[in-house]
């Protein structure tokens, strides 16, 4: 694909387009034939994953997401959710996203109010 999205290969368009984790998608996804046409691409070494509009939009999951986050915690790449929302704490983000089918262990959901609290705790 080139950087405007415009695709030449069907299932790199298929992939790219459709699923919840563009970047991860051919990475995972795309069979192994279709993998030497493509430019190479660095190594993910880690994920930040904002919730609101990648995970769920509102109250309604995004279809796919929570395979999506079962096929990347399958490939061991490290990630963590991240919000900026401070109208939630980070145990009703957690359960939101239990309710969604998706299970989130201590520390991989990160809020900007967490990250502030945490900050100060180290000064202090």
């Amino acid at each position: 694909c080139t950087p405007d999205r415009t695709c030449s290969n069907d299932t790199c368009h298929v992939y790219h387009h459709l699923s919840p984790f563009p970047l991860l998608s051919r990475d995972l996804l795309v069979p192994d034939r279709n993998r030497a046409a493509m430019a190479p691409r660095p190594t993910i070494r880690g994920l930040l994953i904002d919730l609101s509009g990648t995970i769920y939009t509102g109250t309604q999951p995004i279809p796919g997401s929570a395979h999506a986050i079962q096929r990347l915690r399958a490939s061991s790449i490290p990630f963590r959710f991240c919000s900026i929302t401070s109208k939630e704490s980070t145990a009703a983000l957690r359960s939101t996203l239990a309710k969604m089918g998706i299970e989130t262990h201590d520390n991989e959901v990160r809020t900007s109010i967490g990250a502030v609290i945490l900050c100060c705790e180290q000064r202090v």
